[in-house]
């Protein structure tokens, strides 16, 4: 199953400060928090999981789940995997530029 999402990334800069609290896991919102007072990085890295987490519902068809669930977090080689209670769940590929994409792809 695939999923894609877009969202610009300069919406991310305007929602409400609980937003990340609401859709980041606890490991998500470590590193969200560790940008501190860099808005660029905090709002790219919020509309790249929001958007990874968005193409995951479009793949999976499971529009019940608590995104804090679901965590899009680098390997240690850089690339991005999607993960529910610690396990490897599907690929992800994000870009980001003045918009976050992501695509989705989940394991069978």
């Amino acid at each position: 199953m695939i999923g894609v999402d877009i969202i610009k990334i300069s919406r991310a800069k305007d929602l409400h400060d609980d937003f990340p609290y609401r859709i980041l896991s606890s490991e998500e919102l470590d590193r969200y928090l560790s940008f501190a007072d860099d808005e660029e990085n905090k709002a790219r890295f919020l509309a790249t999981r929001w958007a990874a987490k968005e193409a995951y519902v479009k793949a999976s068809n499971n529009r019940k789940i608590d995104f804090r669930s679901i965590s899009v977090m680098n390997d240690e080689n850089g690339k991005p995997t999607l993960k529910f209670n610690n396990k490897i769940i599907g690929e992800v590929s994000l870009s980001h530029d003045d918009y976050a994409i992501a695509f989705v792809l989940l394991k069978e």
